[in-house]
């Protein structure tokens, strides 16, 4: 499982889950996307989920299978 927190760089340093991928969701606004596999499983996280929801749709038209939003970073740790 791929852990990805789409919170900016400043949130991620002060927190996040352990082996977790950042990329500011920011980024994927501007058209880029993590550089996985398409089906891997992929857990997306912010603060409250509300990112980590927008980050799901832009991934999922991008072509990835296997991605859900695990809302903050909170109710993962």
């Amino acid at each position: 499982m791929i852990y990805i927190d789409v919170r900016t760089p400043d949130e991620y340093n002060e927190a996040h889950v352990p082996g977790a991928i950042n990329f500011d969701l920011a980024e994927m606004m501007r058209g880029e996307v993590p550089d996985v596999p398409l089906d891997a499983e992929i857990v997306l996280y912010c603060r409250s989920g509300g990112r980590a929801e927008t980050a799901l749709g832009i991934m999922q038209k991008a072509g990835f299978t296997n991605i859900k939003n695990g809302g903050g970073y909170t109710d993962l740790v």
